[in-house]
Parts: structure tokens; sequence; C-alpha cells
């Protein structure tokens, strides 16, 4: 290489923030507390069709045994957003399950 050329920069892309890497941790340890809870909920959901089988009893099980999954694939969403950093990503997927619960109830208030 020539002596009279610079040496390029090297190409690194910048740094996420660090408020945002304690933000997904503590987000993702609520969201194992929340995939207990929704773990118990989809164990016990067969337990909806004491009263007898209706329409709304299948919603209500399919609706429950779908949410652990759901809250799982949200929180792989998120840490993929921020992995390669698109930050569109992370409040997508740390809201859609809180959107989720809030349709679920709101269905079966």
């Amino acid at each position: 290489m020539p002596a009279d050329l610079p040496d390029a920069p090297a190409l690194t892309r910048p740094r996420q923030p660090r408020w945002l890497l304690v933000t997904m941790i503590l987000m993702s340890i609520g969201y194992v507390g929340i995939f207990v809870f929704s773990l118990m909920m989809a164990i016990t959901s067969p337990m909806m069709f004491d009263s007898g089988d209706t329409p709304r009893a299948w919603k209500a099980v399919i609706g429950a045994l779908i949410f652990p999954f759901f809250v799982i694939g949200n929180v792989v969403l998120a840490w993929c957003g921020y992995g390669f950093r698109r930050r569109t990503l992370i409040p997508v997927g740390f809201t859609l399950p809180f959107l989720y619960m809030a349709v679920f109830w709101l269905y079966f208030a």
C-alpha cells in the first residue's frame, strides 16, 4: 500500500445505550413471572368446561393455551430487535402481550 494514503477507519456500529440493556433485562425478568402465571392458567384451562361445553369456553381455552407461547415469542422478538439494532421492535415485543391480555380481559369480562 502506498505511504501517502491514510488508513481506512474501522467499520464499527455504534453501541446500544446502557439504559436500554437494563430495561430489556428487567422486562425479561418481569415476563418470566407473567409466563409462569400464564402457564398455570394454560394448565388449568380445561376446568373451564366444568359448566358445560360452550363456544365461549372453547375460545377461552384456546386463548389461555396460546398466551404462554405468545409471551415467549414476543420476548424473543424484543431481544432480536436489540441484537439487530432495530429499536422499533423492542417496544412492540414488550407491549403486545399487554395488548393481548387487555383484549382477552375485555372479551371475557
